[in-house]
């Protein structure tokens, strides 16, 4: 038991520890951006792009496709945000979450606001593309994933340089990963011209790829699943916000519903791990509250799970634990989505 709850002391002080270091990369970013305002286009475009998931979750735009996003100010945006009804305490992403907090002051011309949000979503971003550049390790564009997923992210910016019509192409289909960086490199196209962060990277780094440069090819690959990620996240939160207006009068003390939340969460407590047999009497006795507060106490971390509904649903025991109804409206709207897929 000694050894267990060392083991327990020594993740913690080393999770408090990652959060320092966060925190105070935050901070230093943040004081890098003293003195930027919003009528600077580029600082204005990065304070614009750091609320693109939050509008697509809070169903506002449908992605950076979106011609009415293309047209938007960083204020408008900022103003629209903070009109959603979407709460900051139930969404996971933590960058989402920050555009939602500061989405009202920046709508106002708060420009601290504005160096806080960038700030927070490139230390966010930035941790996610290294995790996400540490799975191609070693790897070459031999490879053929890897070779793909890097030639899938110079795509968008092959179409906006004018060099594809699009993914069907035929000289997109008889091109290599080299073949597209090197087109891309001589395509004269100005990042700097262009407001789309995942087009603009590509345009950045298209010249090291066609030199070789695994290194860039790696950030480039990571930098275009992240984006990807978030934003399939961002719409799976606007779909489950849509879902949920249908069970919007529902509440705990309707013996259906409960039932309806207890086996959504059952189920995520069987997935878990934590019961072996979802239909054992003892479980099936429980009340949503009951099954949600096993699962709170079970002290998982979300950001280390990849099942969408388990994550959910660990995010949300606690609150559901302590009666909290939209919660539950939440994890019952995730779950019917997750069947019906």
């Amino acid at each position: 038991a000694d050894a267990a709850r060392q083991l327990v002391a020594h993740s913690m002080m080393a999770k408090e520890e990652h959060q320092r270091k966060h925190h105070k990369e935050i901070e230093r970013v943040q004081a890098s951006l003293a003195g930027k305002t919003l009528s600077d286009p580029e600082f204005a475009g990065e304070v614009k792009h750091s609320m693109l998931a939050a509008m697509i979750a809070a169903g506002i735009i449908s992605g950076p496709d979106d011609p009415k996003w293309k047209t938007m100010s960083a204020e408008q945006a900022a103003q629209l945000l903070s009109e959603s009804d979407l709460d900051p305490s139930k969404v996971s992403d933590p960058a989402v979450r920050r555009a939602l907090m500061l989405a009202k002051r920046i709508a106002s011309g708060d420009h601290t606001a504005a160096h806080e949000l960038v700030a927070h979503h490139r230390v966010h971003h930035e941790a996610q593309v290294r995790a996400a550049a540490a799975k191609w390790d070693g790897k070459t564009l031999e490879d053929p994933h890897f070779g793909h997923a890097v030639k899938q992210s110079m795509m968008k910016a092959m179409m906006a340089a004018g060099l594809i019509s699009g993914p069907n192409d035929p000289r997109w289909h008889a091109m290599s990963a080299e073949d597209a960086a090197k087109a891309l490199a001589g395509s004269g196209l100005d990042p700097s011209k262009v407001s789309d962060p995942a087009v603009r990277k590509a345009l950045m780094l298209a010249h090291r790829v066609a030199a070789g440069d695994m290194g860039a090819a790696r950030e480039l690959a990571a930098h275009h699943e992240v984006h990807r990620e978030r934003h399939a996240r961002a719409r799976e939160h606007a779909e489950v916000q849509e879902r949920k207006k249908e069970l919007a009068h529902k509440k705990l003390t309707d013996p259906s519903f409960n039932a309806q939340t207890k086996h959504a969460m059952l189920h995520a407590l069987y997935k878990a791990g934590i019961i072996k047999d979802m239909h054992d009497p003892r479980w099936q006795s429980l009340t949503a509250e009951e099954a949600a507060r096993m699962l709170h106490d079970a002290g998982l971390d979300p950001t280390k799970i990849d099942d969408p509904v388990l994550r959910r649903a660990v995010e949300l025991a606690g609150h559901i634990a302590s009666g909290d109804a939209d919660a539950a409206r939440q994890l019952v709207a995730h779950s019917m989505m997750a069947k019906e897929e």
